[in-house]
């Protein structure tokens, strides 16, 4: 779960980051790091770990309530009036998402599913394209 939660916000933030406007102007270094394979690959597949296991482990709502909370930093309130839920029951679903990241408990992962997941994560963490995200989020909690 800590890997999990670490990977999620490191994307996030340094989602942020990108997008933020250097004081210093540009350095050839920041383009040097932002490139290097080994890196993008490791944190690819640490992506890709993460994504799965919150696919096998948590419902598809509590999977949109974690993912905002956690990697969007979004308040109760406004995950809430995104997913049609009152704040406490968006609470409690953050809540138990973190109990169920931390068992074992597992369920088969569909593949299209998770790849969909991670796309849409990525252009989130990338290029802020929250609203995909979102709208995939309440599309899977429909489904289930």
């Amino acid at each position: 779960m800590t890997v999990t939660t670490r990977v999620t916000l490191n994307t996030a933030t340094s989602a942020r980051a990108r997008r933020e406007v250097s004081v210093g102007g540009w350095s050839p270094e920041r383009v040097l790091a932002a490139v290097d394979p080994v890196r993008e690959a490791e944190r690819g597949e640490a992506l890709e770990c993460a994504v799965r296991l919150l696919v096998e482990r948590l419902s598809p709502v509590e999977r949109a309530v974690y993912v905002l909370r956690e990697a969007f930093e979004y308040p109760f309130r406004e995950i809430a009036d995104l997913l049609e839920l009152s704040e406490g029951n968006a609470r409690q679903l953050a809540l138990r998402a973190r109990r169920h990241l931390a068992q074992q408990r597992c369920k088969p992962v569909d593949p299209a599913e998770r790849d969909e997941l991670l796309e849409a994560f990525l252009n989130a963490a990338r290029a802020g394209d929250m609203a995909h995200l979102i709208t995939l989020l309440r599309g899977l909690r429909a489904v289930s």
